[in-house]
């Protein structure tokens, strides 16, 4: 079962997590976990219809001024006093264009398992990041959260597809989900050129970068799920041996995720 993308002004990628069925009787629950892509461009109407989803906690997974880049934006959104921001960046580095447009040239140049080959080093040296994340939502069952990064594709994606392996959603589906985000992301491509030039403005292939860049096949995530088991055994394996995870909390995380309605 898929879920429909929610339409909220001045976001992008955004959708609900919930009401995808796992290899048991149970199914995602709706209206716990959001994602989207950054939040530069929100406005008013946007901000209220989050409120009226229910959204109180946002966890941003990017580095300061990231998503200004991406977006053009002049300043950070100001953001409301009923929203909790929590900040979980996957680097403490800030982003560096010149690195970015060379790792998008790589994808270009290799393909799509060079992307999946990048989710899985970003799991293999940001496992102590993935339990803060994990264990920052298993504190806020009880809320609606939404999860972002700059494009809410890559680390968003990943930490997406880990909550629903853990829950028991099969690897096709956490990869059909993972897929929904590339049309969202079309109306980046400018940008995205704009920004390649101005890196290196004798750039090769600038369409084919760009085109890498917002890249969300289900190839690429069904490769990284299979790149998980080859070098973890599996997310539950990961969770609890590279995030140090007890048995315990991740019965706490999956029943945090799941529901049991009828089918």
């Amino acid at each position: 079962m898929e879920t429909i993308p929610a339409q909220v002004g001045g976001l992008f990628n955004l959708r609900d997590l919930g009401g995808y069925w796992t290899t048991g009787d149970a199914s995602v629950r709706r209206n716990f976990i959001y994602r989207c892509g950054n939040l530069h461009h929100i406005n008013t109407t946007g901000w209220e219809t989050l409120r009226e989803m229910g959204v109180s906690v946002i966890i941003d997974f990017t580095s300061a001024g990231e998503s200004r880049i991406f977006s053009g934006a002049a300043a950070e959104p100001e953001v409301p006093d009923w929203v909790q921001v929590i900040r979980i960046p996957f680097s403490d580095r800030p982003l560096c264009l010149d690195r970015e447009t060379e790792k998008y040239k790589g994808y270009r140049d290799a393909g799509n398992l060079a992307i999946a080959e990048q989710y899985l080093k970003t799991l293999q040296t940001k496992p102590g990041v993935i339990r803060q994340v994990l264990l920052c939502i298993l504190a806020r069952q009880q809320s609606t959260i939404l999860i972002h990064c700059a494009l809410g594709k890559d680390r968003t994606g990943i930490i997406s597809a880990l909550l629903l392996s853990l829950a028991g959603v099969p690897d096709p589906v956490v990869a059909t989900e993972y897929s929904h985000s590339g049309p969202c992301l079309e109306h980046l491509r400018p940008r995205i050129i704009q920004l390649a030039r101005a890196t290196d403005p004798d750039v090769r292939d600038v369409a084919g970068l760009a085109t890498f860049s917002i890249q969300c096949s289900e190839e690429i995530m069904g490769s990284t799920l299979d790149l998980v088991k080859e070098n973890f055994g599996g997310v539950y394996e990961y969770v609890r041996d590279y995030c140090h995870l007890s048995v315990e909390t991740i019965d706490e995380i999956k029943a945090a995720l799941l529901t049991h309605p009828e089918r």
